[in-house]
């Protein structure tokens, strides 16, 4: 739908490419932890599933670069400073919250989450910046917020997957939910937008 409704020409295009190229790893993602523990009964957390969802990260950060790249001069560098700082003290909460008790594969790969969700919170700071400054149109705000509903949930489940109190069908799980919600009104809001445009300029 991402390159049938958008295209793929230009900045724009690309990103939505990668756009879909996240969802595409994140649904992978998804079904193989619902295989793992509803059909073969294994531990889900880190697994093969891990692999899909972590592939989603660098999609993600090439599309809300994609819609930032245009405004760049509308953004001050002081909130550059400001966003960068922010997920630097993010990424270090989390690991915090996390701990590091050995160098092990599976810690490695548990502090990857919160690494990469502090590296694409910067792009998605000043794209919320651009919104609160009338910059951006609806869509991108509705993208930006379901992504910050997915960094709160990684976050929280961090936290209670290394204190041990995590189980499926947590409520903490609604940060996710909420999160797929606002990603998939966005796109449908564009989606609209643009078929709109095209029926105006017929």
């Amino acid at each position: 739908m991402a390159i049938r409704y958008f295209g793929i020409d230009g900045v724009h295009g690309i990103g939505w490419v990668c756009f879909l190229g996240f969802v595409i790893c994140w649904f992978a993602g998804d079904m193989t932890w619902i295989v793992q523990e509803m059909v073969l009964h294994i531990e889900p957390y880190l697994s093969v599933s891990d692999i899909f969802y972590l592939s989603g990260y660098p999609f993600l950060l090439m599309f809300t670069i994609s819609y930032i790249i245009p405004f760049r001069d509308a953004v001050p560098k002081l909130m550059l400073m400001i966003s960068v700082c922010l997920s630097i003290i993010l990424v270090v909460l989390s690991i915090h919250m996390i701990g590091i008790p050995d160098i092990a594969f599976d810690t490695v790969l548990s502090i990857a989450y919160p690494v990469f969700d502090g590296i694409i919170l910067v792009p998605v700071i000043l794209g919320l910046y651009l919104f609160f400054k009338s910059k951006t149109d609806m869509m991108w705000s509705l993208i930006l917020f379901g992504i910050l509903a997915t960094f709160t949930g990684d976050l929280i489940f961090s936290y209670m997957e290394s204190s041990n109190i995590y189980h499926t069908g947590n409520i903490m799980e609604l940060a996710f939910f909420w999160s797929y919600i606002l990603l998939i009104f966005g796109v449908y809001h564009h989606k609209k937008t643009m078929s709109i445009l095209r029926t105006n300029s017929l």
